[in-house]
């Protein structure tokens, strides 16, 4: 009986020390800052079409993307996504047409127009130190992207994710709903930053 209770005790004394060496490595989601800004503009004129901003409850300081085109299979109509490499999240999604008009872009949405955002009114220019990674450009066209910049640069926001994250080489694709058909007033840049 004495034996018995000495092996108890003996189990909760060396329970207790291993829970308290035990860290909790996972962050509190609450203090988690990941976050993927996705900025839309047109491609001639660089129009500010909109913005959407994602928030994930895992971190990491690194940002890949892996792009999936399905081709059409008895139909007109392909899909585009793009995939967050570390979190394995779809951040953007569309339908391309071929041959034929209606393509759309599926996510994100909705995208919050120029209302929803803050913009800076200096003449400054913020660019990304380390340039951009043209991640679908479907048309194989040249795209300067640099100079279609200056509307996205002037996002409070994108500012902000810039200097949070200076290192970073600023994603970029080239939208087109349709190919075949339609024109470049058609296609867009969607820009993606890491804060």
């Amino acid at each position: 009986m004495k034996s018995n209770w000495f092996l108890r005790a003996m189990m909760l004394i060396i329970i207790l020390i291993f829970a308290s060496c035990a860290s909790d490595d996972a962050p509190d989601p609450s203090e988690v800052d990941n976050r993927v800004l996705l900025v839309h503009v047109n491609y001639t004129d660089a129009q500010f079409l909109g913005a959407y901003e994602y928030s994930f409850n895992r971190d990491f300081n690194t940002f890949h993307t892996s792009q999936y085109f399905t081709e059409p299979a008895g139909t007109n109509h392909g899909r585009l996504a793009v995939y967050y490499d570390e979190v394995q999240s779809l951040i953007f999604e569309g339908e391309i047409r071929f041959l034929e008009e209606g393509g759309h872009i599926v996510q994100p949405q909705p995208w919050l127009g120029e209302q929803q955002w803050q913009f800076v009114t200096t003449a400054d220019v913020v660019t990304p130190a380390e340039g951009f990674e043209e991640i679908w450009n479907i048309m194989n066209v040249d795209i300067d992207f640099a100079g279609k910049w200056n509307t996205v640069q002037r996002m409070q926001l994108v500012r902000e994710y810039l200097q949070s994250n200076p290192g970073q080489k600023v994603k970029a694709l080239l939208w087109t709903p349709q190919i075949g058909v339609g024109h470049e007033a058609d296609w867009s840049i969607i820009y993606m930053l890491k804060n």
